[in-house]
């Protein structure tokens, strides 16, 4: 990926009012199309097409979480500063860029050179353990359902593939996992290395779940101070299984934060629905508790799956200077990581 200025546009407030390349978005709050173009590749051509997350001085002022779509190319604006260093008045910056087929990748606007490059990350790789308990699901079953799943979030843009995962019938003798499983069995199922596979992420078919699990079709036990990794449970007779499992995979991915929910009170779970967040999501989001189908992962999500502290993908990793980040309290108005609704408004799923 190729940065490289072109003619700067007029700053300020005066350049939307003066400029009809303001055209795609009337209220000019997104990109123009002249500026600092970001090109991609002619190799990069996997769905959905590249968006840019850009924070920082731009078209005169500072900006938060502008999102910049296009094909094939992207343009930023003017984000050149002036003689009195504009941009170190902005107190966040960031520039990730996204596209179908890579992982987000970070870098940092170069004004002071021609043009800078970016190199797109592969993919992220998630390496996976599926546990069938007690026979409850056939192998070929449960190969099936990852497929899909995987598909979901390779189709949405997630930048996230899953390779061939290990599939296995789970022998051991764990009282209540057959058929009464809840977080209450994560501890002995981490700490015993015949049950849990260390560096993956685990998932375990099962029959039915405690009562105190309530209906859910599936559980992600996980631990908030990142002590202990995610333990995730799939009921295995129920025909949404396959969504069931990208649904908890997300919850593994960070997909988990606490957010205050209006009138007061928490939820903890991450769920769109229970944050009151269909106004502004598909309701067939990846996060929506019982969804039948998975049609939308939110930018806002895909940036957390992979730069929140809580993300599966820093656990027992060193946290350096810029990520991971604290993506609480953000569902829609952002803060230190975009809003959770934060979605290209164009051209992606």
């Amino acid at each position: 990926m190729t940065i490289t200025p072109l003619r700067p546009l007029l700053s300020g407030i005066a350049s939307c009012a003066a400029l009809a390349a303001c055209g795609k978005d009337a209220e000019c709050g997104d990109c123009f199309e002249r500026g600092f173009r970001i090109q991609l590749p002619a190799a990069v051509t996997s769905a959905p097409p590249p968006a840019v997350l850009f924070s920082g001085f731009r078209n005169g002022w500072c900006q938060s979480d502008l999102i910049c779509t296009g094909s094939p190319d992207v343009f930023l604006g003017d984000v050149k500063g002036g003689p009195e260093d504009f941009p170190s008045l902005c107190k966040k910056k960031e520039l990730v860029a996204f596209a179908g087929g890579h992982a987000p990748t970070p870098d940092k606007v170069k004004t002071t050179v021609a043009g800078q490059t970016i190199s797109l990350l592969t993919p992220t790789a998630v390496p996976l353990t599926l546990w069938i308990v007690n026979g409850i699901r056939d192998a070929s079953d449960v190969a099936d359902d990852i497929n899909t799943a995987a598909g979901r979030f390779a189709a949405l843009g997630t930048g996230i593939e899953f390779p061939v995962p290990s599939i296995k019938a789970f022998t051991n003798v764990v009282p209540g996992l057959k058929d009464n499983a809840s977080c209450a069995l994560a501890p002995a199922l981490t700490a015993d290395p015949t049950a849990f596979d260390a560096g993956k992420v685990n998932v375990y078919y099962i029959e039915s779940f405690a009562t105190t699990v309530g209906g859910a079709g599936g559980l992600a036990c996980t631990d908030l101070s990142g002590a202990q990794p995610p333990v995730l449970f799939v009921d295995g007779q129920i025909s949404s299984a396959p969504t069931v499992l990208a649904h908890e995979l997300g919850h593994a991915l960070g997909l988990l934060r606490s957010i205050s929910l209006p009138g007061g009170g928490y939820s903890s779970w991450g769920h769109v629905n229970e944050v009151y967040l269909d106004p502004y999501l598909a309701g067939e989001n990846l996060m929506r508790s019982g969804g039948l189908l998975v049609k939308q992962i939110t930018l806002g999500q895909i940036y957390r799956m992979h730069f929140d502290e809580l993300s599966w993908l820093w656990y027992q990793k060193p946290h350096g200077t810029d990520y991971p980040l604290q993506c609480q309290e953000s569902p829609v108005e952002g803060g230190a990581c975009p809003a959770l609704t934060r979605h290209p408004p164009r051209g992606w799923p």
